[in-house]
């Protein structure tokens, strides 16, 4: 997974029903310590999404919406779409 990919969240029975673009990468969000995420701007979304990282809104539980930028851990749980393997 690399800055710019199109990735789906694979669980949940949700890998044909999200899509994103992975924006940035990162490691210390908002003065915290905390393991490698990523920032996706989600296209579409599904009735189950990843967990969200900490962020400006502290932990919300708030649906994620269409062209919400959302950081989440980094794990096998998002896959590239359309990956040439």
């Amino acid at each position: 997974m690399k800055v710019g990919d199109l990735v789906c969240y694979n669980a949940a029975g949700q890998k044909y029903k999200t899509l994103g673009v992975v924006y940035e990468f990162g490691t210390n969000l908002h003065g915290y310590s905390r393991r490698g995420c990523v920032l996706i701007q989600w296209c579409i979304v599904g009735e189950m999404m990843p967990r969200r990282e900490w962020g400006d809104r502290g932990w919300s539980r708030e649906p994620i919406q269409p062209g919400e930028f959302i950081w989440h851990p980094i794990g096998d749980w998002f896959e590239v779409a359309n990956e040439n393997r």
